[in-house]
């Protein structure tokens, strides 16, 4: 169904040093709204003729206070809508878009609305202060107008990177040479924490983000959170031990939801347990010592078992980590691991810088 139409008149008052303006719309199309009635005609101001330069007289003056509103925050089908209007990106890349803010702990979701986190609120003011000329709007929606003239053999790409990567490659240099490493700012919730009562903050990991005690260091309680930003399920106590210290294990979830068992003990402790549906920890197998001498520092190779199949590892991990897959021959009275015949090593290609153009289109 089509949208209602209105005429909107803008009057622009002058008095003396101050501008006044009034505001007036009138419906001249009904649209969707012939079959939704909302009384706008009730809701209509309509301003009287004017013309320019004309005097006006003062009827009346109405000493009333009204207080700037921010605008909306976005949400999904308002963002891609702005999207839309500033020319940026295309219908297939709105959804990665939005998946990589939310991934990346830039935003999280109020309800359906995005609201920006610490973390992305530094993001923003970092990119902005060193890569400004980019990181705008105009920037974006004249890159994909280009891209349009490359597809249609209007434009050169050579060119087109040629222009940007100049100034691009300048704003890096010194970027790396002046930018500082910025402190995420701990944001304030009205949590309280279980163990000393003070508010709780979010605070980021290199993964996720969590809940932790304003008091920390003096209090180190943390709380997981899921990726909708609200609290997991709360840690839970069991009756199984730690092989380590002895400690009880609690039941904690992850970011992404998976359950796991933890040292009641940590941070002295961080032993952890991978759990099963049942609750039951995981527990690999010890490794069994081999005759096998490790080809790069002479140490004794271990044998593992994957679900790929068995596997040796240096015992010298993590200086060392040497790595062969084994070929078992079993016989009913003993046991021998022999390795396989390592693979070529091959030799990763280089990753070439982005946007790398030869010298000659540079000059």
């Amino acid at each position: 169904m089509a949208n209602a139409v209105y005429n909107t008149v803008t009057a622009k008052i002058s008095v003396k040093d101050y501008l006044f303006k009034a505001f007036g719309s009138t419906l001249i199309f009904d649209g969707f709204l012939k079959v939704y009635n909302t009384n706008d005609d009730e809701k209509e101001t309509k301003i009287p003729p004017l013309k320019s330069g004309e005097e006006l007289n003062l009827l009346r003056l109405l000493p009333l206070q009204h207080f700037t509103e921010p605008p909306p925050r976005y949400n999904e089908a308002s963002l891609i809508k702005a999207l839309e209007e500033h020319s940026i990106g295309r219908p297939s890349t709105y959804a990665p878009t939005i998946k990589t803010i939310l991934d990346r702990l830039y935003v999280y979701l109020d309800g359906k609305k995005f609201v920006p986190t610490n973390l992305g609120i530094v993001v923003n003011n970092v990119l902005k202060h060193h890569f400004g000329n980019i990181i705008n709007v105009e920037f974006t929606a004249n890159i994909e107008e280009k891209l349009d003239k490359i597809a249609e053999d209007k434009a050169v790409w050579q060119n087109v990177l040629k222009d940007f990567y100049k100034s691009f490659e300048k704003d890096l240099n010194e970027a790396e040479k002046n930018l500082q490493k910025q402190k995420v700012q701990a944001q304030q919730t009205s949590e309280i924490c279980p163990s000393c009562g003070k508010n709780m903050v979010i605070r980021y990991s290199r993964r996720s983000q969590f809940l932790g005690c304003s008091g920390y260091p003096e209090c180190k309680t943390t709380l997981s959170l899921d990726k909708d930003g609200k609290i997991a399920a709360a840690p839970q106590e069991t009756d199984k031990k730690c092989d380590k210290c002895g400690s009880p294990l609690i039941k904690k979830t992850g970011f992404a939801g998976k359950q796991y068992l933890s040292c009641k003990n940590y941070p002295e402790c961080k032993t952890l347990y991978n759990i099963d549906k049942d609750g039951n920890k995981i527990i690999s197998p010890e490794p069994e010592h081999t005759d096998i001498k490790c080809n790069k520092c002479g140490s004794e190779m271990l044998k593992r078992i994957s679900k790929r199949g068995p596997f040796l590892t240096c015992s010298a991990f993590p200086k060392c980590r040497n790595l062969q897959w084994i070929k078992t021959n079993k016989t009913p009275k003993s046991k021998t691991y022999k390795a396989a015949k390592p693979s070529e090593k091959k030799t990763a290609k280089k990753r070439q810088p982005l946007f790398s153009l030869p010298k000659k289109l540079l000059k």
